[in-house]
């Protein structure tokens, strides 16, 4: 541990709460950027840039000595969701809170940025990536096209999330995917409206969606035969808005996961096939829009078995999950990663505290993790000089 962690982690506590308490969403975490900015200035950053992806904030800070330079990221954005808390640093703003835990990822990413520039006792340098919009917005996306590793390339990248029901001060990560990609569709079944008293005279695009959605289920009970997971779900289906007549259109929604690139791609194809299938069958026109958002997240060996050799150091071995699950949740720290070699790992969140899941109007960051997070981004700074040898040791 470092001297003033204590009054470290009492500070970042403080600050969590308070972002908490003030929740903003996508691309408009002004207020919390400036929060993020003011303290990466107070503590002598060499560099800090605010407004890169319209409330992005990057920090640079240099060690001692001359060497490689490390990437570190937190998220800063809420969720639109009414919390249920009660207690006294609970949500200020109906309809917005913070059910993911982003301002504890933050306050992790400032406690780090406390420690190691109080001494600045490493070697190279750190980039401190404090990104908006990582709630469906793609953030992660834009700050690279607006020039994030054009202007400070990095060596190696690396992120956290807490993880609801895996214990205080435990870690866990893998290599290869943790996340998976996300991608939206919406197929449009166009019908001929017209009165419920003559059917034969209109074309009733509810008849096709019906099979559309047999289709559908078809298909995922295929997918579900594969060796590798993918998840192919129906959200939304519309038609119509009263007795007496038939609608001209029809709409289903939904969302397709894969946990690689292959795969993402299969569940395009195949979906797309089942609807030219109907179509063909029945004679109506029907249209897929097919959105791409997150790519899967997936870890590089590496740097991945760095994390692991870091982690044995801070959290114990007996507190490291080495093959960590991947989730089917998506992250848009897999923009980073496809472009620069890194790892995401998990921290647990505890049952208690913030024990309810993720995007949970229960939902709370546990300021418990703090001391052991703070820790392991400091120790990865700190010895990414190393990170060819650790890497290797961890895998003995």
């Amino acid at each position: 541990m470092f001297e003033k962690l204590d009054e470290i982690v009492e500070q970042m506590t403080t600050i969590r709460r308070d972002i908490h308490a003030h929740p903003e969403l996508a691309f408009q975490e002004s207020r919390t950027a400036k929060i993020v900015a003011e303290h990466l200035k107070s503590l002598g950053f060499d560099e800090v840039h605010e407004g890169l992806a319209v409330t992005g904030v990057v920090g640079l800070l240099k060690g001692n000595r001359p060497g490689r330079r490390i990437g570190l990221r937190a998220d800063m954005d809420a969720l639109p969701l009414s919390e249920n808390n009660q207690f006294d640093y609970k949500s200020k703003t109906e309809g917005k809170m913070h059910a993911c835990g982003h301002d504890g990822h933050t306050a992790i990413l400032l406690g780090a940025a406390s420690v190691l520039a109080a001494s600045r006792e490493f070697e190279g340098e750190a980039l401190f990536v404090f990104q908006p919009a990582e709630e469906g917005e793609g953030g992660a996306a834009k700050m690279i096209e607006e020039g994030l590793f054009n202007r400070w390339p990095c060596d190696a990248f690396f992120g956290v999330h807490n993880m609801p029901g895996v214990e205080l001060d435990h870690y866990g990560v893998k290599s290869g995917p943790v996340s998976a990609s996300s991608d939206d569709f919406e197929i449009i079944i166009q019908g001929m409206g017209g009165h419920a008293a003559w059917p034969e005279k209109a074309k009733n695009p509810i008849m096709v969606l019906s099979q559309l959605l047999a289709e559908v289920s078809e298909l995922q009970q295929r997918l579900q035969k594969e060796p590798e997971v993918a998840i192919l779900t129906v959200t939304q289906a519309h038609a119509g808005t009263t007795f007496n007549i038939i609608p001209n259109q029809a709409i289903i929604t939904g969302t397709a996961r894969a946990l690689s690139h292959d795969m993402r791609k299969k569940l395009e194809v195949e979906l797309k096939a089942s609807v030219a299938r109907v179509s063909e069958n029945t004679g109506f026109e029907i249209d897929v829009k097919y959105h791409k958002l997150y790519a899967p997240t997936i870890n590089s060996e590496r740097e991945t078995n760095y994390c692991l050799a870091v982690a044995d150091q801070v959290f114990g071995p007996q507190k490291v999950i080495r093959e960590f699950p991947p989730m089917m949740g998506s992250e848009d720290f897999s923009a980073f990663l496809e472009v620069i070699p890194g790892a995401y790992g998990f921290v647990g969140n505890g049952p208690g505290v913030g024990g309810c899941h993720l995007h949970n109007p229960d939902y709370d960051f546990n300021d418990g993790a703090l001391p052991s997070s703070i820790t392991y981004f400091v120790e990865l700074v700190r010895n990414f000089s190393q990170i060819e040898s650790m890497a290797s040791s961890a895998v003995k």
